[in-house]
């Protein structure tokens, strides 16, 4: 949620563009967490391959890498049915203002 008369409206929207589309953020997710990065150029970080102790000490991202292209498309978003970028999140955001 976002308030329309918050002053620091376009910090907000840039640390929510950040936090979704750069590897750096999603990898510190994962390491934090274990959430699942879906940013795909997060893909290639070689931690995802390596032993999780959650799951015995299986390589999970191995399995997921495996079984990814057969998973159906999803996109929870307002922008519309195709992956969102910065621009069209800055885009979305315009459009909310007025």
């Amino acid at each position: 949620m976002r308030l329309r008369t918050s002053p620091y409206i376009e910090e907000a929207l840039d640390f929510v563009i950040w936090e979704h589309t750069t590897t750096e953020a999603v990898m510190f997710d994962f390491e934090e967490r274990q959430v699942w990065p879906t940013w795909r150029p997060a893909f290639e970080d070689p931690r995802l391959t390596q032993p999780i102790e959650f799951f015995d000490n299986q390589r999970v991202g191995e399995l997921i890498e495996e079984v990814s292209p057969e998973i159906n498309k999803w996109y929870n978003s307002p922008i519309g049915r195709r992956p969102p970028t910065r621009a069209s999140a800055r885009a979305s955001h315009r459009r909310s203002r007025t």
